[in-house]
C-alpha cells in the first residue's frame, strides 16, 4: 500500500467541482465548461452516473 503525505481527504479533494447529469446534452456541459473555464472533463468513479 502506497504511503500517502496527507492525512485527510479534503488535503487531496478538487475545491469547487462543477458536474452535470448523466442525462445532459453535450451542449449543456459545453456551456458549463465554457462560462467556468473548465479545460477538461473527467467521468465520476463509476465511470459517469
Amino acid at each position: 500500500m502506497a504511503e500517502y503525505a496527507a492525512e485527510y481527504v479534503r488535503d487531496v479533494m478538487t475545491p469547487g467541482v462543477a458536474a452535470v447529469r448523466p442525462d445532459s446534452s453535450l451542449a449543456e456541459a459545453a456551456r458549463l465548461m465554457r462560462t467556468q473555464d473548465i479545460s477538461r472533463a473527467e467521468p465520476d468513479a463509476t465511470g459517469g452516473g
